[in-house]
């Protein structure tokens, strides 16, 4: 591999064979390394060196993966850093919770050569797109660079962290939805488990949102998502995936009892009244179930299916769920999603 500039990878991995293997394969296709082998040597790797790229365990003693993400977030020096996880093929909860404090990738160990470097390359490629138009306006004002270059950076870090979070509800997008789906879809099969979809929308939003005013609405859709995280458990992803649309994804051995129960839940908690700017407001909302792979075979097909039976269930009154192509099913069935 022939770089005009060699770009620095920082590989934190507290067990030393697989992190001189990674080394050594990084520095064999031509990329300058550098490694840590516990968090709090990593954190301090990234300060002094600023590095193009980091690789980061997620288990490790005394400071694991996240507190190094979230470390290097506080700076925004290191905020900009693109930071691929390495995790275990069983722990999906790894990835969902990186998902959720900003990781850009994350690799399933055991991987292949092939699949280190290809997601190396792709997080480089697609950091050095966000942040080229800024080196380039930097090069043709001269004069100002001193006094905009720092802004230029955390700008930079902003607009590649925006567009896989949700301002609103500080909540994963419908991008990092659909980044995040695939994996977990071939980890189920490999697993023989089952995902649902459970696509959620609040019954009348315009109305209530014309009313009462956008200010009132968007300190509704925040108490929504606020009540919808304490709802759903750990191993849930919770996503706003549109305007008064959120999205919860289920992953395991699931019976279609406990997500109908799951589906109940929700919906009694979020329609309990909230109290915003001193009123008093209700709501209703309504949910639509589509499970994988019964319903679809990719993201897009799935939440379609889901939003398919969420609107059948809003023509029906709302205020209720119902699963996709199953009207037929009994909720009560205690067998598989299959």
């Amino acid at each position: 591999m022939n770089h005009q500039k060699k770009k620095t990878i920082l590989v934190i991995e507290d067990q030393q064979a697989i992190r001189t293997n990674l080394l050594k394969l990084l520095n064999h296709v031509g990329f300058h390394t550098i490694g840590a082998e516990n968090g709090l040597e990593g954190v301090e790797s990234a300060k002094n060196h600023l590095p193009d790229l980091i690789v980061c365990d997620i288990m490790m003693p005394d400071m694991d993966g996240y507190d190094v993400l979230q470390e290097l977030l506080q700076d925004p020096e290191t905020a900009r850093i693109p930071f691929i996880f390495l995790t275990a093929k069983a722990d999906k909860s790894d990835i969902r919770q990186g998902m959720n404090l900003g990781a850009d990738d994350y690799l399933t160990k055991p991987f292949t050569s092939d699949e280190l470097i290809d997601t190396v390359l792709a997080r480089l490629a697609k950091q050095e797109a966000v942040t080229q138009p800024y080196l380039e306006d930097m090069k043709q004002a001269t004069n100002v660079i001193e006094e905009v270059a720092g802004n230029i950076q955390e700008t930079a870090a902003q607009v590649s962290k925006l567009s896989y979070r949700d301002s609103l509800t500080n909540l994963p997008s419908r991008k990092a939805l659909l980044h995040w789906l695939p994996g977990t879809f071939v980890e189920a099969l490999e697993q023989q488990e089952q995902v649902a979809i459970l696509c959620l929308n609040i019954d009348n939003f315009r109305h209530i949102n014309g009313n009462l005013g956008q200010r009132t609405g968007d300190l509704l859709l925040q108490a929504v998502a606020e009540r919808l995280q304490n709802a759903a458990t750990e191993e849930n992803a919770l996503a706003r995936i549109g305007g008064d649309e959120f999205c919860l994804i289920l992953v395991g051995a699931l019976q279609k009892k406990d997500v109908a129960t799951l589906s109940r839940n929700l919906l009694n908690s979020i329609t309990q009244p909230y109290s915003l700017h001193e009123k008093q407001v209700s709501i209703q909302a309504s949910i639509g179930i589509a499970l994988y792979p019964k319903d679809g075979n990719s993201p897009d097909q799935l939440l379609t299916a889901a939003d398919q039976a969420r609107r059948s269930c809003r023509k029906q009154g709302g205020g209720n769920y119902q699963f996709y192509g199953s009207m037929a099913d009994s909720l009560n069935s205690p067998s598989l999603l299959r």
